[in-house]
């Protein structure tokens, strides 16, 4: 598994949470999923709670807020080069180009752009 935490500038204070798993199909064929989280701006931080909600999101399980509502899976447009990044280091890292969620992307165009390179 591959957990990268992301900072905020020179402060290095953290405010989102990046991870990647490799897991085997039944049959037999090696992926990679991603799946990722970000804190609230008037919240604190808990690396025990990034790494929960990104792995939530790696496995396909839904989160939901307080009021029982769908939490979104976009990623938001300043978050997206990073995890496109960390989505390039996992497949090298993992020595596959398959992913599994697509969804996990903000759109379409990200995954594209990460298969590409792969190819």
């Amino acid at each position: 598994m591959m957990i990268q935490y992301v900072r905020k500038g020179k402060s290095r204070i953290p405010f989102g949470t990046m991870t990647a798993e490799k897991l085997t199909s039944v049959d037999g064929v090696d992926y990679i999923s991603l799946g990722w989280s970000i804190c609230n701006k008037a919240d604190t931080f808990f690396k025990s709670v990034g790494k929960e909600k990104a792995l939530s999101r790696a496995r396909g399980h839904h989160l939901f807020d307080c009021d029982g509502g769908l939490v979104t899976m976009e990623i938001p447009p300043s978050f997206a080069k990073k995890f496109e990044r960390f989505a390039q280091r996992a497949s090298a890292y993992f020595q596959t180009k398959k992913f599994q969620n697509e969804y996990a992307f903000t759109t379409t165009e990200v995954i594209t752009k990460v298969e590409k390179l792969n190819v």
